[in-house]
């Protein structure tokens, strides 16, 4: 007997359970909602923004710019080794710079968040992150600023320190500071 499990349904059944449950048992009225949000808000809001950071991390490893652009907030602001970026057009445009836009290959991970509300349209979150950047030999033209020489690659572990603000019932990420704790590198195999 063959048993076929499909994860997707599974995942969005326990979702829709756990809210459900949520929804009917009390919440202790000592533990503070900002501004008078429900439980169920707030972990609709922890939701979206979750799937926020998931389609940040895809855009980017895709290379769908549009995309990713469309994440960040007008008056966006990202850190990270001493540089600065302060809207979503130069995010995107330190692609370029970097060779992360054509030449560059990525593979992103964001994962353990911790998430917090701070009001119906304001919240922040820290993310354990891995990313790898690798070049594939012989590939692309080299214009001498990439993040990884062709043939190489570097991977950092580390944090990502988010803002989030939400616009027209949507949320963007409002700044991200990256700190890393670990890098490595090397050639790549053949």
């Amino acid at each position: 007997m063959t048993i076929k499990i499909e994860t997707a349904k599974i995942t969005l059944s326990s979702a829709l359970v756990a809210l459900a449950l949520l929804c009917i048992v009390p919440v202790s009225s000592s533990r503070a909602t900002p501004q008078g949000m429900t439980t169920a808000d707030q972990l609709l809001a922890i939701e979206e923004i979750h799937q926020l950071k998931a389609r940040y991390m895809r855009c980017m490893d895709t290379k769908d710019w549009v995309c990713w652009e469309g994440v960040f907030a007008p008056d966006f602001h990202f850190k990270a080794g001493g540089r600065e970026l302060r809207s979503p057009k130069e995010m995107v445009q330190s692609t370029h710079i970097s060779g992360l836009f054509d030449r560059v290959k990525t593979v992103s991970h964001a994962y353990t968040p911790e998430i917090e509300i701070l009001t119906p349209t304001t919240a922040k979150g820290t993310w354990s992150v891995d990313f790898l950047h690798y070049w594939p030999a012989g590939t692309g033209t080299p214009q001498g600023k990439e993040i990884v020489a062709q043939g190489e690659w570097n991977h950092t572990d580390g944090y990502y320190h988010d803002t989030y603000i939400k616009i027209g019932g949507r949320w963007f990420i409002q700044s991200e500071e990256i700190e890393s704790i670990r890098e490595t590198e090397g050639r790549l195999g053949k």
